[in-house]
């Protein structure tokens, strides 16, 4: 989906300019056959060196198209832009166009935007995985999740700020909707600020009824680290950062672009799934949950096109990330304090003091699996207790067979019973699953440790 959707973003870039000039497209995308030659025999070698045949259309993409395309379109734009725009107007009138130049122009700008965000992005993420190659373990990968958000944060601003400002002569702010100049103090705080905290309501709702959390990408990241600092940054640039420049991007700059170029309602629709979308892989097998992103989105927009202002979906944004993370801890600390104190001291507490706690969370709750689990963990931790710890995660199971979690407790409790083969074969049958790539380390690396003991 990935690939398509930049192919796609590529060639919608090439229509604009094909518009603007047919001719400096094609002057430009010539290309010697000598060139397309050694481009031919590079994807070819690709094929052969990269185990994953599935990787090689994207790393070529990326690596190799997609930077000469990049070049290529910023030479184009250059030099239709530096025409005099009453000549580029008079061009477009005479052939009958329906967008006028600046509109042209804006869109064009948006998707370079996109384009060169989407291969900063893929570049970084690669020297991320080169890095965790040739120095193992030098970042956790929750660390490379939050620097990698937080450096495709910065880019993207640095990269709309500038196109932004050809909106009009009110500067960025302006442009981008975010100084009030008059707009009703009810539409841009007070009824953002009451649908954020009721989405976050529901949202809560939803977190803290459920038997069982499902197992999602983002979710195995962040169990995958115990970093209380790690946590923290994670939750910090959640609230405080997250709705500020997702609202400055979505609703501020790229709303504006689309709703110009092809009208209101498709760019509440582009925008709110485009939202959606790209939220989706964070959540994927949590349907609610991405549902709920779905609908925020909309909202957001609605909100947006409703206040003539981004500062209403930044309000909202904002009371929603921040009621998310504080609601669940108000709902868990009305029904069920002992799993609370838990969750919020488990690091610290001696396993005796933990193992108190999830009885405790488990009378208050007897549906609560994570419970279940956490203790069959710690007993195995322990030696303690390891028939027992078996009928419990038999018991988290029963809520979730799949859930990775509660499989690898039961492959440690398996092996301090001693029973090598049972351990073996469930570690090797969560290595044919999708897992996040330090589980699959951590995987292996029991998996030798089994092979050892066997």
């Amino acid at each position: 989906f990935f690939i398509l959707g930049l192919i796609f973003i590529i060639i919608f870039d090439l229509r604009i300019f094909l518009r603007l000039d047919q001719e400096k497209v094609k002057e430009r995308f010539r290309f010697p056959a000598r060139f397309i030659n050694t481009l031919v025999i590079l994807f070819f070698l690709l094929v052969v060196f990269i185990r994953n045949q599935g990787d090689v259309a994207g790393f070529f993409l990326l690596c190799f198209v997609l930077p000469i395309y990049i070049i290529r379109r910023n030479q184009i734009q250059k030099e239709i832009w530096q025409t005099d725009i009453k000549a580029v107007e008079t061009e477009l009138n005479t052939a009958a166009h329906d967008h006028d130049p600046l509109t042209l122009r804006l869109m064009s700008d948006g998707l370079g935007v996109a384009i060169i965000w989407i291969y900063w992005t893929a570049m970084l993420s690669l020297g991320l995985k080169a890095l965790d190659y040739f120095q193992p373990k030098a970042l956790s990968e929750f660390a490379e999740v939050i620097i990698s958000a937080f450096l495709s944060w910065v880019f993207i601003l640095i990269l709309i700020y500038k196109p932004a400002k050809n909106f009009s002569k009110g500067g960025f702010l302006t442009n981008i909707g975010l100084k009030r100049k008059g707009k009703s103090f009810l539409k841009v705080f007070v009824v953002p600020a009451l649908a954020g905290i009721g989405f976050a309501w529901i949202s809560a709702t939803i977190i803290t009824t459920r038997q069982v959390q499902p197992q999602t990408p983002l979710n195995e990241v962040i169990e995958s680290s115990h970093s209380l600092g790690l946590g923290i940054l994670f939750v910090l640039m959640a609230v405080l950062m997250a709705p500020f420049i997702e609202e400055i991007v979505f609703r501020g700059y790229y709303y504006h672009v689309i709703q110009r170029y092809k009208g209101r309602t498709f760019a509440v629709y582009f925008v709110a799934l485009t939202f959606a979308f790209l939220h989706v892989g964070q959540y994927w097998s949590d349907w609610p949950a991405i549902i709920m992103v779905t609908l925020l989105g909309f909202v957001l927009t609605l909100l947006r096109v409703w206040a003539d202002s981004t500062l209403a979906s930044v309000v909202m944004h904002y009371f929603y990330n921040g009621c998310v993370v504080i609601f669940p801890v108000l709902f868990l600390l009305a029904k069920n304090p002992a799993y609370l104190e838990y969750r919020v001291s488990s690091f610290e507490n001696a396993p005796q003091k933990n193992i108190e706690l999830l009885r405790k969370s488990i009378e208050y709750n007897p549906d609560l699996a994570e419970a279940y689990n956490d203790l069959a963990w710690i007993y195995s931790e322990n030696d303690q207790n390891l028939e027992e710890a078996l009928l419990l995660i038999d018991k988290a199971l029963s809520y979730d067979q799949k859930n990775v979690a509660f499989i690898d407790t039961k492959a440690q409790v398996l092996t301090k019973l001693g029973r090598i083969e049972d351990a073996m074969a469930i570690r090797e049958g969560l290595l044919q699953n999708e897992l996040s790539d330090d589980m699959r380390v951590y995987q292996n690396e029991q998996l030798d440790k089994l092979y050892e003991m066997y």
